[in-house]
């Protein structure tokens, strides 16, 4: 039993970082591929010289993609979501009437 959890937090983690470097982890796989049919389809001193451009390309890709990623994963909640967790924390809407919410809260945006 012991062994399971210990798998199940080693799954999780890697679950986070793989979350966390997406991005750098498309790019590299993305490079190996090309790489590979580069390879596979030139020879000599052009496959090198291929190979580094490829490499470079691939590096400010992820350079540019890596931070926009972080961005959009740890993006703020907007004002609705903290003005509903802060009446949820508060727990003010206990008691209260339908229109006293609906006061409270504003009219319904999705039906």
């Amino acid at each position: 039993m012991q062994i399971l959890g210990i798998f199940l937090v080693i799954l999780m983690l890697l679950y986070s970082y793989a979350v966390i470097f997406l991005p750098c982890i498309l790019v590299i796989i993305i490079s190996i591929i090309v790489i590979f049919l580069i390879k596979k389809r030139i020879v000599g001193e052009k496959q090198k010289k291929y190979c580094k451009i490829i490499i470079i390309v691939c590096v400010m890709i992820s350079a540019i993609l890596t931070p926009l990623w972080f961005k959009y994963i740890s993006a703020k909640p907007d004002d609705t979501y903290v003005k509903m967790k802060e009446i949820n924390e508060n727990q003010s809407l206990i008691g209260l009437s339908k229109e006293q919410v609906i006061k409270l809260l504003g009219e319904r945006k999705q039906k």
